[in-house]
């Protein structure tokens, strides 16, 4: 069976990853659209598909299109790509936001479109981690329940595993996840910063630190 037509909204390093790791699964890319025509091309080369910085020019051929765009700006773009006509009934329009619900994207249902968030519980520091770092990971899926059979068979295709949530718990998921790994971060920074007090430099700080760091997961998860 084929698999569905995807178009990704935003080639930043999720979205570019998705495309990615996608198409290597069997998905067929109709095309990469972002605010920077660079980046898409960037991403649509390695995949031979068209780029472009006007969306609605390549979501209407699509099965599923992915909003990857930085959060503040999801909604807007959704309802562009709307008002340009870029949605069609049957289509499932995914964000991939930690702290919105669905709602962000939810001007696709005028169009007859599901709406669904589809977030990988990870953090990436560039493209090529995000595609290292995306299969086995997590996803928490939200949204229109049509669109969930569809959103659990993609992670399934990413060979990650997926819970679903509610939409009045995205706050509490995202500030979870955020204590998580963004705490981390922050802790890390301190901590080496702390060792330059008797000379160590902060790359040699986190060569120093990063094996306690390591093992101390390892602890936790035992």
């Amino acid at each position: 069976m084929d698999k569905p037509i995807i178009t990704i909204v935003g080639a930043g390093k999720v979205g570019s990853a998705l495309a990615l790791l996608l198409a290597k699964k069997g998905y067929r890319v109709s095309g990469i659209a972002s605010k920077s025509i660079s980046s898409a091309r960037r991403v649509a080369e390695q995949l031979g598909v068209t780029a472009t910085d006007q969306p609605a020019t390549v979501t209407p051929s699509a099965d599923i299109v992915f909003i990857t765009t930085p959060d503040r700006v999801i909604a807007q773009v959704a309802a562009e790509i709307e008002a340009n006509g870029g949605f069609k009934p049957g289509q499932v329009v995914f964000h991939t936001s930690g702290a919105h619900a669905a709602e962000e994207v939810g001007v696709a249902r005028r169009s007859g479109a599901l709406a669904a968030s589809l977030h990988p519980l990870q953090s990436f520091a560039d493209v090529q981690m995000a595609m290292e770092n995306l299969p086995g990971s997590y996803f928490a899926l939200e949204g229109d329940p049509e669109a969930m059979p569809l959103a659990e068979a993609i992670v399934r295709d990413l060979d990650g595993k997926s819970f679903r949530i509610e939409a009045r718990d995205k706050a509490l998921y995202h500030a979870a996840a955020s204590i998580a790994s963004n705490y981390l971060v922050a802790l890390m920074h301190l901590a080496t910063g702390l060792y330059s007090r008797f000379g160590l430099s902060r790359e040699e700080a986190f060569k120093a630190l990063s094996p306690l760091v390591r093992g101390t997961v390892r602890n936790i998860e035992q």
